[in-house]
């Protein structure tokens, strides 16, 4: 027999406001569009791997109708636009920042607060934290160790020291906590400039985001014996004869990120999105060809990308005529 059905599910509802102002001054010079919305959404589908129902049940649940969420933000959007004789130039910048908050999932009555679903924002990250590095072998016995024992047996100096968030004496599972933002950007922004002159036009997009954390499990401490060496690697490496006098801190070259850790990071970014050089023809020259219009262009899309990542992203930049 498979999954039991749910002769109950339903359409997710929603409680939505929205609030707006548009504004245009200096003979619409300047333009802007300000929206502030907030959302109280229900009734949300809870699939069976999201559901807390317990063995005994004996079968899969079913996917219900349990979740709810609220959300709130705010979109800001400026422009301006000026033409005078053969020239033109244009700006625009716009701005979002969008909050949400899980109100019910489903959690286990008797899991503690810090690990559940709600009043946690969808996607918050909860891994184990790191909070330094091991510096000799009394620090390392002296301090809180594994669960596993096998996890304990390769353990080194100049390895990574886990936070035990809740305090039992032991690292596990159960000290995973919430760190950082979530894996949606709260934040994102955008800003536009262009010029034209004649049939000439050139104009760039800058897309990005801020308050966002990204996995990198790729980046995997000296693991495999790779000879890969990040530059977090050589940061965290520190000893007296290459910074002079202090406390010894060396990364063990057997360190690796202990699975669930220390493999999130700052996740903001800044991309030129596009770029584009055009040339557009007179009506004069190409209605003599029975055309009505004709445009070379070249352009480029996500041709650079700034951030604080300890490694290259692969965003496919294209170049297109």
């Amino acid at each position: 027999e498979g999954t039991p059905g749910n002769p109950d599910l339903r359409w997710e509802k929603a409680r939505k406001q929205n609030y707006g102002i548009e504004l245009g001054l200096f003979n619409s010079l300047i333009t802007a569009n300000i929206d502030i919305f907030n959302e109280h959404r229900y009734d949300m589908l809870i699939g069976a791997d999201d559901r807390s129902v317990p063995d005994f049940f004996g079968q899969t649940p079913p996917a219900a109708n349990l979740g709810s969420v609220d959300s709130h933000g705010a979109e800001l959007e400026f422009k301006l636009q000026k033409n005078w004789k053969d020239w033109g130039v244009w700006g625009s910048y716009s701005w979002t920042v969008a909050k949400n908050k899980i109100i019910y999932k489903e959690d286990p009555e008797l899991k503690p607060d810090y690990q559940k679903a709600a009043g946690y924002a969808i996607g918050q990250i909860k891994p184990q934290v790191v909070t330094g590095i091991i510096q000799s072998w009394d620090d390392l016995y002296t301090g809180v160790l594994y669960e596993n024992a096998s996890t304990n047996a390769t353990l080194l100096p100049g390895q990574y020291r886990m936070l035990d968030y809740n305090g039992d004496g032991i690292i596990n599972d159960n000290d995973g906590c919430a760190w950082g933002y979530s894996t949606y950007p709260q934040n994102t922004y955008s800003f536009s400039v262009g010029v034209s002159y004649k049939g000439w036009s050139l104009s760039c997009q800058f897309y990005g985001a801020y308050n966002v954390s990204i996995n990198a499990y790729e980046v995997a401490e000296f693991d495999y014996n790779s000879d890969c060496v990040y530059e977090r690697n050589l940061n965290e490496t520190w000893t007296p004869e290459y910074h002079g006098e202090g406390t010894y801190r060396a990364l063990s070259m057997a360190a690796k990120s202990p699975t669930g850790s220390s493999t999130f990071y700052d996740g903001s970014y800044l991309r030129l999105k596009t770029a584009e050089l055009s040339y557009t023809f007179p009506k004069s020259w190409v209605n003599r060809l029975s055309i009505s219009n004709l445009r070379l262009y070249v352009n480029g899309n996500n041709l650079f990308f700034w951030s604080a990542l300890p490694m290259d992203i692969n965003f496919g930049a294209n170049i297109s005529f």
